[in-house]
């Protein structure tokens, strides 16, 4: 309980600290807790009302609280028949095994005769007995939150009251752990958005302008488009974060809020080896040839499929080999960080990029594969039971960033003055950077993984 930076330990600061813990003592929440009924069957625990003297760990015969009303027993009437002297004299003559003041006052100051003369926040510690439920007891699961129903739904009813008081700050054993998986929550939600804004960047990178869409092209493009591609790349990353989550699961890898990251950064594994491998393929069926180049292109497209994907996998296949190897490697070293949270979070990602670059080279080539005998039957793309009556023009086309990286850009990079800016921009950023790197620090504040508008950053 702090004061805008006020003394805490007037009278009435600390009458108004009382009446917090009043309150917070006074709660009642309703709750089935088989913990606290162990000699009877799960059945017989009925739902009851808990409050901090059936939750609290005891000390003799009281309730265990640290806190600087304990010079008073924790009693408003006793406060309350103190003047501002007594309370001061209190507070610098404690009884022995009173705990140290800067345990539970915050922002001392003393005088010169070291006397303590004012504080700006007060601390209470109110402490739970731990009771596991017997069902996570006989999984071995013995730490909180989530194991002891009943006191966890007290801390919850204690944060839910007092984090919109003013001046009072609340901190529970879970909160750090419950927020972690809210703010982990609330990034999922927007994994739905990710997906969608891949999976439009990704028909429009493979497909011609969503031919899919009605009224569909009548184009060549409702034909010699990919955009169905897409479904089965978001598909395959679906299975790799299955096959993840099964496995790692499965040999005792646990579960945490940076898991809700993964998704994102598997997404970007799985995208990117999609486009290698289409690309690939799409050049041994001529698409990097000029328009006008007819012979060639269909050259290409004579040869079976099978030859054409086998072709493509040479060149694909080293690519995402040494992308995904290079990635298991990266993540399999964060598996030995002494972090739990962040080693279990390593095996996963590392299994996630295996599962990809396995069903990249089974499930998603076998697609490209079924897709190019879609083309060949003049079937719609995204609509293949569709097909288009007459031939379709062969209007394939090629990259314009390839047409762009190759011709443009290329001959600008090429001119002397071009490359002797690169070389000494790059120079002189890797002189900055050296010279940065030396005031790098290493600091630690839980905080940084708690949002912005918790209750616990108040």
């Amino acid at each position: 309980v702090t004061d805008n930076g006020g003394n805490m330990l007037t009278k009435a600061n600390l009458q108004r600290s009382m009446d917090v813990l009043d309150t917070v003592v006074g709660m009642q929440t309703d709750m089935v807790a088989p913990s606290y009924c162990p000699d009877q069957p799960a059945g017989n625990c009925v739902e009851q009302l808990w409050d901090f003297e059936q939750l609290c760990l005891r000390q003799g015969e009281q309730c265990a609280v640290m806190s600087i009303l304990n010079l008073w027993q924790r009693n408003a009437t006793i406060l309350n028949a103190q003047s501002q002297a007594d309370i001061m004299q209190r507070v610098n003559n404690p009884p022995p095994m009173f705990p140290p003041m800067e345990e539970v006052l915050g922002g001392i100051s003393t005088d010169a005769d070291g006397n303590i003369v004012s504080a700006t926040a007060v601390q209470t510690v109110l402490f739970l007995e731990y009771r596991a439920d017997p069902e996570f007891a006989e999984a071995g699961i013995m730490v909180a939150p989530w194991t002891d129903a009943p006191s966890e739904a007290w801390e919850q009813l204690m944060v839910d009251t007092l984090k919109d008081t003013a001046g009072v700050s609340v901190n529970t054993q879970g909160s750090q752990a419950l927020e972690y998986l809210n703010a982990a929550i609330s990034d999922l939600k927007k994994l739905g958005g990710g997906y969608f804004l891949v999976f439009c960047y990704t028909a429009v990178t493979f497909g011609a302008a969503f031919p899919c869409l009605p009224p569909c092209n009548p184009s060549y493009g409702a034909v010699k488009s990919r955009a169905i591609m897409t479904f089965a790349c978001i598909l395959t990353l679906n299975m790799s974060l299955v096959t993840s989550m099964g496995l790692c699961s499965l040999f005792g890898w646990f579960i945490t809020p940076l898991n809700g990251a993964l998704p994102f950064i598997l997404l970007g594994v799985a995208v990117d080896d999609a486009f290698v491998i289409v690309t690939c393929f799409n050049d041994e069926c001529g698409w990097h040839l000029d328009p006008d180049d007819t012979a060639g292109r269909e050259a290409a497209m004579s040869r079976p499929v099978e030859e054409r994907m086998s072709r493509a996998m040479k060149h694909a296949g080293v690519s995402i080999t040494v992308t995904s190897a290079t990635n298991v490697v990266a993540f399999g070293i964060g598996h030995s960080s002494k972090l739990p949270a962040l080693s279990s979070f390593c095996v996963f990602a590392s299994v996630g990029v295996l599962a990809i670059y396995c069903y990249m080279l089974t499930f998603f080539t076998a697609c490209l594969t079924l897709d190019d005998k879609r083309q060949a039957a003049n079937r719609r793309d995204c609509c293949p039971c569709i097909a288009v009556e007459g031939d379709t023009p062969d209007g394939l086309r090629g990259s314009k960033l390839r047409a762009f990286f190759g011709g443009a850009y290329a001959d600008f990079l090429m001119q002397t003055p071009v490359r002797l800016a690169v070389i000494s921009v790059s120079f002189i950023w890797l002189c900055a950077a050296a010279w940065m790197s030396t005031e790098l620090g290493q600091a630690w504040d839980w905080m940084n993984f708690v949002p912005d508008d918790s209750y616990l950053r108040d």
